[in-house]
């Protein structure tokens, strides 16, 4: 059994001082066969917690009906973290976003013309609950406090961004102390105080910031937090190292210095850090989101549209698509065994084998052709 507390400057498990360094590994994302090699790279980098997403519309496609075999085998992956040593930082809120189809929202929500998403209105509360009574009882093994690797489990994603309806996070986090989740619940918001604010169900959460990986920001994103609640450790819920794509725009790589800079600020102030993502994978079949907006448009010159996310949701992150470690990694890597005073060590990790493969396409079809 381990239990992790906190006081107004660090986190603790069992009393003991515990520092999170932790990266996003969806386990959705990436295929089973390879959850281990991305869980002992996160190992060799030093981590020692995992946070991941747990999404509703892929778990319930179909209302009433659930799925947790395969790529959502979310047991499996789970018990993997805890034998590799791994805590975990999970997020099963109804919407996650993090660039997934509607949020992570079932589409079928949308037959009932009154629901209304992200809210304390009680058919959308009822659909929630429908769903935490099947897959909360299934995490209970995985406690921390049942001696598994769940540390921590979320109530919402980045709500402050959304809305302020506090009797919807309220009710929420009551589910889920209801179910028998008894570690610490957490939230996650951007770096402003009114989002911050919002985001919050009750003070009894510990919450984390959300910013962009870039030199100079980490201080800021600090005196936001405390000004906001001075009585929580420095915890950055997303360090974003790289930045989602869209169709029709130019892959964007963030600098590696750039990150590995802004690593080093951010460990310097005492934070505990999540990078965002640390191995980002794929947006298998057509589970990519989208965006609505001109300013997401990669052509700003036009009105604006519907913005699809990429099928790759590679993000520029430490562990490529293709699963293998980056110079982000290895320069971000450099700076943590710096600060944990460890000698720096050589990159030699064994690549994968690959193969290339050539689908030819022959045919077309029109998209509105009836035949």
């Amino acid at each position: 059994m381990s239990l992790l507390t906190f006081d107004k400057s660090s986190f603790y498990m069992d009393g003991e001082p515990f520092r999170i360094l932790a990266g996003d590994i969806h386990y959705f994302r990436i295929h089973p066969s390879k959850w281990e090699r991305v869980l002992d790279l996160a190992l060799d980098f030093g981590l020692n917690t995992v946070q991941t997403y747990v999404p509703w519309n892929a778990h319930e496609p179909a209302q009433g009906k659930f799925v947790f075999s395969g790529m959502l085998d979310l047991e499996r992956f789970l018990a993997l973290c805890g034998k590799k040593g791994l805590k975990v930082l999970l997020r099963p809120s109804p919407f996650i976003c993090s660039e997934w189809d509607f949020g992570g929202l079932p589409a079928w929500l949308l037959k009932e013309r009154k629901l209304v998403v992200r809210s304390s209105e009680p058919s959308f509360l009822a659909a929630v609950k429908a769903y935490y009574d099947r897959l909360l009882p299934m995490l209970l093994p995985y406690l921390s406090t049942n001696g598994g690797p769940i540390m921590a489990v979320a109530v919402e994603n980045e709500y402050g961004s959304y809305g302020n309806d506090r009797q919807y996070l309220n009710a929420l986090a009551d589910m889920l102390v209801g179910h028998g989740i008894d570690v610490p619940l957490y939230t996650t918001d951007g770096d402003n105080a009114q989002l911050l604010t919002f985001g919050r169900a009750n003070r009894q959460l510990f919450f984390g910031v959300n910013f962009r990986a870039k030199p100079g920001t980490s201080l800021p994103a600090k005196e936001i937090a405390q000004k906001t609640e001075d009585g929580m450790p420095f915890f950055i819920g997303e360090f974003w190292a790289g930045r989602s794509m869209h169709w029709g725009e130019p892959f964007y790589h963030r600098p590696p210095e750039e990150t590995s800079l802004a690593f080093r600020e951010a460990l310097e102030l005492g934070g505990n850090v999540c990078f965002y993502m640390f191995a980002g994978g794929t947006n298998f079949g057509f589970m990519g989101g989208a965006n609505i907006g001109k300013s997401y448009s990669p052509r700003p010159d036009t009105p604006s549209r519907y913005i699809p996310h990429t099928t790759s949701y590679d993000v520029d992150a430490l562990i490529g698509e293709n699963g293998e470690p980056t110079e982000k990694y290895y320069l971000c890597r450099d700076v943590l065994d710096e600060h944990l005073k460890r000698a720096r060590r050589p990159r030699s990790h064994q690549k994968q084998k690959t193969q290339a493969i050539s689908v030819p396409l022959s045919q077309t079809a029109d998209l509105f052709d009836k035949d």
